[in-house]
């Protein structure tokens, strides 16, 4: 007589594990939570220190034309213009790659990566991003004398997308 009633499937509320899986799946879901695998970190750093490896090259072969010709207007632009297009490139990898980790990851978990929290989170990355580089690219064409301190104003740019990205982990 020690014997436990056993849930019958024609019991109202007779399947209690199925019930919590499917509050489990929609909190999953409906969480704010994007799954952005750990590789998508690690990839967006290795292209970065590969592109400071070329960075390195082509400012040390800029100085070193400086050193045998002097200064020249036109190659400073030269200059400007490969750090920039290194700088788009490393960008754009490292976006790729986010992507495709992410994709693979929620493939492998049977989720949409298109979602609305994914869709929120572009948007307030983007907004910060295009702003700052807009801005910085402005400071670049009218030779503002900020212009030597882009590193800072890229800075601050970038620190604006923190609390954007941190909104959704």
């Amino acid at each position: 007589m020690s014997e436990q009633n056993p849930v019958r499937p024609d019991h109202p509320g007779g399947q209690p594990l199925e019930t919590l899986r499917d509050i489990k799946q929609m909190m999953e879901r409906s969480s704010r939570f994007i799954s952005l695998s750990g590789l998508s970190g690690i990839a967006a750093g290795v292209f970065a220190l590969i592109g400071a490896y070329f960075a390195y090259d082509i400012i040390n072969a800029y100085y070193i034309r400086f050193n045998e010709e002097g200064y020249s207007n036109a190659e400073f632009h030269k200059l400007k213009m490969n750090l920039l297009v290194l700088a788009a490139a490393v960008l754009l990898a490292a976006l790729v790659s986010a992507f495709y980790f992410t994709w693979r990851r929620a493939k492998q978990n049977h989720l949409p990566v298109w979602d609305i929290t994914t869709k929120r989170l572009v948007i307030n990355i983007l907004i910060p991003l295009v702003t700052g580089g807009l801005f910085i690219l402005a400071i670049l064409q009218n030779r503002i004398a900020l212009a030597n301190s882009g590193f800072e104003v890229a800075s601050i740019f970038t620190g604006m997308n923190c609390p954007a990205i941190f909104d959704f982990i």
